[in-house]
Parts: structure tokens; sequence; C-alpha cells
């Protein structure tokens, strides 16, 4: 036994001469002989990694770095991210209605920790809107509302087109913010909620006049004013007072936003439910003084209110 175990240390220093006179690099341990960590730094005298795979020679297959023209191979470190990631959706998706608030907080903070800075595939960040629509009606507490709103804000700075356009989505097909939901208190409550997810979807998403263009920004707003109607359909004073508030503060906030809602309202198709949100415009200008905007749109908003108002009449005139 002993002298087995002489020959095998003898065996090693001699491979090692060996590949050292045929030109060869240095046998390197069995560790790094696979797959390395991205970004982690090379020895002296060891080979480049395959620009396929990311492993080192010999270890891809099909050859060796760097004529390597074999298949590519998944890095086992991204198998481990994306089931880390797998796994905590799963789990959020079941605890996400919990009566629980320690449990929300919880999973709701790994969520945020897990999305955070990784680019999520667009169905993923489809599925996590339609989880966060489930809350709307069942999160009651100022906690658990924070927990949320900051994970939706963190998934909103690392996906912003995709979060704005599947959250919109979401919003609507979930009856909150849409043209057919009858108003009440309870749903008055939930598009509160949900008008602040879209304040910040405007600053995170769409915080320059140059990035305010195109489907998704007219869908905003014109969300917006959707639940804004339902807001004032729930006659809850304190909602009330709060939805005011959040696009008064959001309007202060950002220059020029106001002249960009009314050029997004009035290019709209006329409809009635648009007229609170306009109404609530004219407002703001008048308390901030900023005549001049109002002045710009007087021909369409005069169009739009007494339009507004001619076919509430007639309407009425008609089930009369």
């Amino acid at each position: 036994m002993e002298g087995l175990r002489r020959d095998s240390r003898l065996r090693l220093p001699a491979q090692r001469r060996a590949r050292r006179a045929r030109g060869l690099p240095p046998l390197l341990p069995a560790t790094q002989r696979g797959l390395r960590p991205p970004g982690a730094p090379f020895g002296k005298g060891e080979p480049e990694p395959c620009p396929r795979s990311g492993r080192l020679s010999g270890a891809c297959r099909g050859g060796s770095a760097p004529e390597c023209l074999g298949s590519p191979v998944t890095p086992r470190w991204a198998f481990f991210f994306s089931s880390l990631i797998s796994d905590t959706l799963k789990r959020f998706a079941v605890k996400v209605t919990t009566a629980s608030v320690k449990e929300r907080r919880e999973i709701l903070s790994e969520l945020g920790k897990c999305i955070s800075g990784k680019d999520l595939p667009e169905g993923a960040v489809k599925g996590l809107c339609k989880l966060f629509c489930l809350t709307l009606h069942r999160y009651r507490d100022a906690a658990s509302r924070r927990a949320l709103q900051l994970a939706l804000q963190q998934l909103a700075e690392s996906q912003p087109d995709a979060t704005a356009k599947n959250l919109l989505q979401s919003l609507q097909s979930s009856g909150i913010g849409s043209k057919a939901g009858v108003p009440s208190k309870s749903s008055g409550s939930a598009a509160l909620l949900a008008l602040s997810w879209t304040c910040l979807l405007v600053r995170t998403v769409f915080p320059t006049p140059e990035k305010r263009q195109g489907e998704t920004w007219k869908k905003l707003v014109e969300v917006q004013c959707l639940l804004l109607l339902e807001v004032l359909g729930g006659s809850h004073k304190q909602a009330v007072d709060g939805a005011v508030k959040k696009l008064n503060r959001l309007w202060k906030e950002n220059q020029d936003l106001v002249d960009q809602y009314l050029s997004v309202i009035l290019g709209l198709e006329p409809n009635q439910s648009y007229a609170a949100m306009l109404g609530l415009v004219v407002q703001f200008c008048t308390a901030q003084k900023e005549i001049d905007i109002v002045k710009r749109y007087k021909v369409n908003l005069l169009y739009c209110f007494f339009g507004g108002i001619s076919s509430v009449t007639s309407h009425h005139g008609e089930g009369g």
C-alpha cells in the first residue's frame, strides 16, 4: 500500500514534466478545467476561455478554445440564478394573497431583491403584473401597500417598458380603470391604489418629455382618467382628496407635464369619462397661474365639455 502511494506521488510531477516538454499548458486542477465563474481572474499559463461557451480549453463540447465551433454550453451559474428567480416567483404567486401581513412583507422583500437589476423575460413581468392586481382589493394596511409599491418600483426600474405595458393591461383586465366598471366605495379604494401605481410609472418610466410618447404613454393617461372617475364615483371624501393630492404633486414635480396631459386627453376619441381629469387639470392650471396653457387648448376644452353635456342631455331625453 505504501508503495502505491509513493508511485502516485511520483507520477503527477512526471505528467507535468511531460506536458511542459510538449509545450502544453500546465495541468490544471479539476475545478479549473471545467466551469469558471464570470469575471474570475485567470492564472499565469491558463488558456483563454472558449468564446462560445465560456469554458476553458478542452472543456467545451466540440473542441478547444479559441477555435472551438461546438455548441454553446449554458453556464451552471445561469441555471442557478434562473432557478432562484423561478422559485421566488412561485412562492410569491402562492403567498401574494395571504392574510398575514408579516408573510406579505417577507415575500415582497424577497421578490424585490430577486428582480432588482435582473433582465426578466416579458412573460415573467406579465405574470407579476397580474399578481400585483390581485392585491388591489386585498391589501388594506399601509405596510403591505408600501412593500408592494417598492417591489413594483424595482420592477419598473429594471424592466420599464414591459412593466408599463403589462401593468396597464392587467389593470384594465381586472376591471379597475375600465370604461365598463360601475364605481363603488370598494372599487374607489382599489382605484386610488392603482392610481398611485400609475403615478409611479410616470416618474420611473416616463421621467422626461422625450419619453412621453407612443401608445403606452397615451394608454397610461387614459387609464388615469378612468381611475380618477372611479375614485370620484366611489363618493369617499378621503379617497377623492388623496387622488387630487397625488395628481397635483405629480404635476408640480414635472414641468410641462400638465401640457402633455391636455395634449393626450384632447387627442383621444371624445368620451365623457375624461371630463373629470380635464376639469382637474384646468383647476390646477388656474391655481398655479398657468392660464396660457388653458388658453392654448380653450377651443378643444369647450368643445369637449359642451359636447359631453349635449350627449348626456340627448341620452336622457331619449330615455324619457
